[in-house]
């Protein structure tokens, strides 16, 4: 009955913030409960649990809501967690004299104020400073990360952009006991970052205090595509050996048992704050709070009621927990392996290595879910990699780590020696990390499933357990089936899609355009983005450059199940509209690059082609006059015809003939290029245009407009960006038209779907 309770608390929660996808689910849930027979009584308690965690959430929410309006320019704000600083940019959370949270930003201005601001901060400064409110950015693109919604789930509704030094005319105030706990965590990565080696640091920084934040790129990205990272993140393994840990050295210290006990049940959420307060960090300490104290009380739970106790109470405390991808993994997991423990006494007579096995096989498959959900893709080698790195950094790691970091901070003679020690130990596993992560058929993009597509996973996989504790072997086993064949069936979908798409996909300041022919027919994808890098002092520079290729393109392809781009066509060489190719070559399957024939000699000498070389992708160069054909659909190039003197005017210039429709994609082409397709195609008409050079001044002139005949114009520009496009003489002549207009820069990414000789346009933000 409690697991049911616990059902209905997540339901109550998700009918106020979701409610028709609720509803649909608590039908099925009473109509479930109508054939189980359930008592009246019980279903009465669980109609409840639904109503008080609803109001609950209505309740958070209400409390929670912004007291700001969005006008203010003065602020009295109260440092009460740790900063980031990348390069120039500072970021922190600061509480308002009024308790309001705010994400805080500032750019520093001299190398010397930056340095001020490090050496002067302190948690607890209160400061008084003007700056500007705004909203955080939603996401811009399918499936892509929803700023907006991560910072809501943090109660944070403001981003406070900072005019001036923060810590300029900050008062050192008396510190609350949370803000003491926190300040013993800086000091601990402080002692970290100055004792220390890279990998070391790194590493310890996340095992210890929950701070993944200081992992090379590179190296988070292997344990992330290898189904690794839980490794780093304090949960339930961490906690249950710091509570054994503890519990040992008390009692052989000559602590009575129920002292030991209730000293740690005192020093527990004390230990959650120094790990980073994480909801799964949460969960165990409570899971291990609530065990002792049953204990002390003489009293006895199942397992599997204290979860659901555990998970109530957290979800009471703070609803929106529900949606951190961590609490539902945490506790998704946890239950299944206590729904599981028939199967595991299977291997109670077997040797560590099966029983470690047979631990992380189940805990992958319980993960599947929420992976694909989530991330999109699997590992084939983490299976393998999680059976030997869980036990190294159980029971090697993670405590040479405590040990090292104590003997580090008393000063013992010899621990830098193990430092040493320990930083080859962390080079040498990362390196095996990320080379493993580099073998072919590492990990398998399946796409994002659809909500109920997932819940339909969940289902089957809790059907399989549950039929096999039960004996129901055979159920079991269709149950398994069945999942595997709905996961087989989802990885083809492509084969089977009615639907074809144009995506002009929101890349900032750029053009990327994904073309997608129906039932998997063909699939292009037209420029990838890209940045601009200009040249910075040494302290400006950020760790790791910001790639439109890697963090929006490529996660969005393989957010819709695209893993292989039949064409990867780069309209000219400028870094807005190639710069982010590098990176789609390196983590999809390219089957063939295209490029201006008058452009060669500029894209020779470039990394993008000579990875493409290296790995024997072939890039063909095309001038006006090329194209092909697939089906109903037809593409033809227009332009170059020769090598023009400017590298815009050199743009490849694409007409494609999909479903009834003309596209001309005329990359940044200006006037002079627009001249030249008048004259070469006096006849050339459009039904839709993609707006040359991001809407800038020099192209779309009227003669040109006038001559295509487009109905429909999509400006690709980024939001605020510094060159004010779209210039407003080319909205003012799109709008004379009678052109409709879409603009990435207000409406994020916008997206064409069609299906039997009908299509419609829909934008990402309304």
């Amino acid at each position: 009955m409690i697991v049911m309770m616990a059902v209905a608390a997540m339901l109550g929660i998700g009918a106020y913030y979701y409610p028709l996808p609720a509803l649909i689910c608590i039908i099925i849930l009473f109509v479930f409960l109508y054939f189980m027979r359930t008592e009246r009584k019980h279903v009465f308690l669980i109609f409840f649990c639904i109503f008080f965690y609803y109001f609950t959430a209505f309740i958070q929410s209400d409390i929670k809501k912004s007291k700001l309006s969005g006008e203010e320019q003065i602020f009295t704000i109260r440092f009460s967690e740790d900063y980031e600083i990348n390069g120039a940019s500072l970021q922190t959370f600061v509480n308002t004299a009024d308790g309001e949270k705010l994400l805080l930003r500032y750019i520093f201005r001299t190398e010397k104020e930056k340095k001020q601001f490090i050496d002067n901060y302190q948690l607890g400064s209160t400061c008084r400073l003007k700056g500007k409110l705004e909203k955080p950015s939603a996401a811009r693109n399918e499936n892509s990360f929803d700023y907006r919604l991560y910072l809501h789930n943090l109660h944070v509704h403001w981003l406070l952009k900072s005019t001036h030094n923060p810590h300029e005319t900050c008062i050192h105030t008396k510190l609350s006991l949370s803000e003491r706990i926190k300040t013993f965590r800086l000091n601990g990565l402080l002692h970290l970052d100055q004792r220390f080696p890279e990998e070391a640091k790194a590493f310890a920084a996340a095992l210890l205090f929950g701070e993944s934040g200081w992992i090379d790129d590179d190296t988070y990205d292997a344990y992330k595509k290898l189904s690794l990272v839980h490794i780093l993140a304090i949960s339930g393994m961490h906690v249950g050996i710091i509570s054994g840990a503890f519990f040992y050295l008390g009692i052989r210290l000559g602590m009575t048992r129920e002292m030991t006990k209730i000293a740690l049940i005192a020093l527990l959420p004390v230990y959650c704050l120094i790990a980073g307060g994480a909801p799964s960090v949460v969960r165990a300490c409570l899971m291990v709070m609530l065990v002792l104290l049953l204990s002390l009380c003489k009293r006895k739970l199942s397992p599997v009621i204290i979860v659901c106790i555990v998970f109530m109470l957290l979800l009471l405390y703070n609803p929106l927990y529900l949606f951190h991808v961590g609490f539902q993994l945490s506790f998704f997991i946890t239950f299944a392996l206590l729904m599981s423990v028939k199967l595991l006494q299977y291997f109670q007579t077997s040797n560590i290595i099966i029983q470690s096995l047979a631990v992380t096989i189940l805990c992958q498959l319980c993960s599947m879910p929420f992976i694909l959900f989530y991330f999109y893709e699997f590992s084939l080698w983490g299976f393998m990699l999680n059976v030997i790195y869980i036990p190294i950094y159980t029971f090697i790691l993670m405590p040479l780590t405590f040990v090292v970091f104590f003997l580090s901070v008393i000063q013992a003679p010899f621990s830098s020696s193990l430092i040493s020690a320990l930083e080859f130990a962390f080079t040498f596993v990362n390196k095996i990390a990320v080379s493993v992560s580099n073998l072919p058929l590492t990990s398998v993009s399946l796409g994002k499933p659809s909500f109920w597509f997932f819940l339909l996973l969940i289902a089957l996989t809790i059907a399989n357990f549950s039929f096999f504790e039960q004996g129901q072997r055979k159920k079991s086993m269709l149950a398994l089936i069945a999942c595997v064949l709905a996961l087989v069936l989802f990885y083809h979908q492509e084969y089977f899609s009615f639907k074809g798409e144009i995506v002009f996909i929101d890349v900032g300041q750029g053009d990327s355009i994904l073309i997608k022919l129906q039932y998997g027919r063909g699939t292009y994808l037209i420029d990838t983005g890209g940045v601009m890098h200009f040249e910075r002092e040494e302290w400006q520079e950020r760790k790791s450059m910001y790639d439109p290729g890697e963090k929006i393109v490529v996660p969005y392809l393989k957010s819709i199940g695209i893993t292989s781009i039949d064409k990867l066509i780069i309209t000219h060489d400028d870094a807005d509209h190639m710069g982010g190719g590098l990176a789609v070559l390196q983590h999809l399957a390219v089957k063939e690059i295209v490029i201006a024939e008058t452009l060669k000699e500029e894209f020779i000498e470039t990394d993008f082609i000579a990875y493409a070389r290296h790995n024997k992708i072939p890039v063909t160069a095309m001038k006006a006059g090329d194209g092909w054909k697939i089906g109903d659909s037809r593409f033809f190039i227009l332009h170059p015809h020769e090598k023009m003197s400017d590298s815009n005017e050199n743009s490849l210039v694409l007409l494609a003939e999909i479903n009834g429709l003309k596209w001309l994609f005329t990359g940044d082409i200006g006037e002079e290029g627009e001249l030249t397709l008048m004259k070469q195609y006096p006849n050339l008409k459009a039904d839709v245009l993609k707006v040359g050079h991001h809407g800038s001044k020099t192209s779309s002139s009227p003669a040109f407009l006038d001559h295509i005949e487009a109905k429909v114009a999509v400006i690709s520009a980024g939001y605020n960006n510094r060159f004010g496009h779209p210039h407003a003489d080319v909205l003012s002549a799109l709008s004379e038209r009678n052109m409709r207009v879409y603009r990435t820069d207000e409406q994020g990414a916008i997206a064409y779907s069609y299906f039997g000789g009908k299509g419609t346009f829909s934008v990402q933000l309304p």
